[in-house]
């Protein structure tokens, strides 16, 4: 399982500091599903075959880990 600094850097190859989507490749956003779905698995976060991102609640989750 993947830890919050990892995740984290993850979430920031995909996003830039104002939370717009970079041009990464869909390897980068299927790997951003995965980590996500490793902290809640019964969030829609995306689809990890084509890589598109429920980008709502990939934010939700990195905000909540923020709190941690």
């Amino acid at each position: 399982m993947l830890g919050i600094t990892e995740f984290n850097d993850l979430y920031d190859k995909v996003f830039d500091e104002t939370g717009a989507i970079k041009a990464v490749g869909r390897d980068c956003t299927k790997s951003l599903i995965e980590a996500c779905e490793q902290f809640s698995d019964n969030v829609d976060f995306g689809n990890k075959s084509t890589g598109f991102m429920n980008v709502e609640n990939i934010q939700l989750l990195k905000n909540m880990l923020q709190r941690v």
